[in-house]
């Protein structure tokens, strides 16, 4: 039984090793399957991205707005100009240089 094993097993060797190869035709199709499936992952994580960067500022731009709601409402003492709100100085002058 074990000589009928290691026959069956060395036929199933020499059959695999006796397969012509056949010329890879599907490779172009495959190469161009895999590449599309990487743009739309990539694609993906780049939208999850653009959202998340999205819901931040959003949740920036509401902050600020509330701590704008609140100066204006603020005793005349504890009211800050609006200037002093902006947190990179360079980058608002550039701005306004710019337009």
């Amino acid at each position: 039984m074990e000589r009928a094993r290691k026959t069956s097993e060395s036929g199933n060797l020499d059959a695999i090793a006796s397969v012509d190869d056949q010329p890879d035709l599907d490779i172009p199709k495959y190469k161009t399957i895999l590449k599309q499936e990487i743009a739309a992952a990539e694609e993906g994580e780049i939208h999850r991205v653009k959202d998340y960067a999205r819901e931040k500022i959003a949740g920036i731009r509401k902050e600020l707005n509330e701590m704008l709601r609140f100066n204006t409402n603020a005793p005349e003492l504890e009211v800050l100009d609006r200037d002093e709100f902006t947190v990179d100085k360079k980058e608002r002058a550039d701005i306004e240089n710019a337009g």
